[in-house]
């Protein structure tokens, strides 16, 4: 928006850094997504197969050992293809809410580009017609 502050209103505004603040509730989960790794996992507590199928678990290079092997060993995440489609489905609905603005904002820009264009070769047209 500093570069655009002149193309953008205050209503505009307000509502980018109210989306922008609302998308820095994902960022946590992202990292998670971003860093992690996909494991086909089986998880039985008690004797009983309890969990099965692949997961998105945290990376092995957090710094910290992990006994993955444990039976009761409770990851810090483990993400399915289901959370991460309702994370993307939440980024989604939030690009919706900024691509009319940034729509409204590239429109503005590229009138008044094509505004001093227009001035420019007037300008050029103007001093090749007096000769200079």
């Amino acid at each position: 928006m500093r570069n655009y502050g002149q193309f953008i209103t205050n209503d505009e505004t307000k509502r980018v850094l109210e989306i922008l603040k609302a998308s820095d509730r994902y960022a946590q989960k992202r990292n998670e997504i971003a860093h992690g790794y996909c494991v086909d996992l089986e998880r039985s507590f008690g004797g009983q197969l309890r969990t099965a199928g692949y997961f998105l678990l945290p990376s092995q290079h957090e710094g910290i050992r992990l006994d993955r092997g444990k039976e009761d060993y409770d990851y810090r995440f483990a993400h399915t293809s289901t959370s991460m489609k309702e994370f993307a489905t939440a980024l989604i609905a939030l690009r919706d809410h900024i691509e009319p603005i940034m729509f409204s904002v590239m429109d503005r820009v590229q009138a008044e580009t094509q505004a001093r264009s227009k001035l420019i070769s007037a300008a050029i047209a103007q001093q090749r017609a007096s000769g200079a």
